[in-house]
């Protein structure tokens, strides 16, 4: 997602319905920093026995959000090519990483709560229904334990904790703000050197359709958008429906 910090006292402009972000720097969400300051902390418990891969599905046009990452200790980090409009897309997200995933050796998957612009929970979910692997929702935390992970998730309003076997995918749970650490100018200056990879993408078919936008409102040009009122909202996504052949 956009660093939107550093674009204090600008104005955005929209234009058919859209708003040009891309001069935005990149930094991960969130989410997927508390994702990957978990994994480091495995990563430092057992270096010999951890290899840490961050990966995007993006255009590519700025990727310098994985500098900090290899700095922090990451083994590799890698780019996967495409260049659809991915903000809305969970299932053509999970096909291009089940692709990839399954041709690697992978003990685990580990996904943030949402994924970027779009703010989708979807991911990971249809990344491991792709992968036919098990799926663990709501995780609060994660360590080793043995050749196995130790995982505490949220079920309902209660905490549990078992030691699963690999492999499997983990989706972290909302609530988790684990902060992600910084890395010392020493550390920085020596991954500074090293690249991102990159990898054609395309290896996959979404095993189900993307969301479906569609407008259900009328807006007028004279700084007044008029909604249409419940009853037409109604019909108008049961038409939709029926069209996509969900109901």
């Amino acid at each position: 997602m956009g660093d939107f910090e550093l674009g204090n006292g600008h104005n955005w402009e929209i234009e058919q319905n859209d708003v040009d972000l891309t001069f935005y720097p990149k930094q991960l969400n969130c989410f997927d920093a508390s994702c990957i300051e978990l994994a480091l902390r495995c990563k430092l418990e057992r270096p010999g026995d951890v290899t840490l891969s961050a990966v995007t599905v993006s255009n590519g046009d700025d990727l310098r959000f994985f500098k900090p990452i290899y700095a922090l200790g990451a083994d590799r980090c890698l780019q996967i090519s495409s260049t659809a409009d991915l903000r809305f897309a969970p299932a053509s997200v999970a096909a291009e990483l089940a692709a990839f995933a399954g041709r690697q050796a992978f003990d685990w998957l580990l996904f943030g709560s949402y994924q970027s612009i779009g703010q989708n929970g979807a991911t990971g979910i249809l990344t491991a229904h792709a992968l036919n692997l098990p799926c663990y929702t709501g995780v609060m935390d994660f360590c080793l334990d043995g050749d196995g992970l130790c995982v505490t998730y949220r079920v309902d309003d209660a905490l549990l904790t078992e030691t699963f076997s690999p492999p499997g995918v983990l989706v972290l749970d909302d609530r988790v703000t684990t902060l992600l650490r910084t890395p010392t100018m020493k550390q920085r200056l020596t991954a500074g050197a090293r690249a991102v990879l990159t990898q054609d993408g395309g290896q996959g078919a979404p095993l189900i359709k993307d969301p479906l936008l569609e407008r259900l409102g009328e807006e007028h040009t004279e700084h007044v958008c008029e909604m249409v009122d419940a009853q037409q909202l109604a019909r108008r996504m049961l038409a939709l429906c029926r069209k996509e052949g969900t109901v």
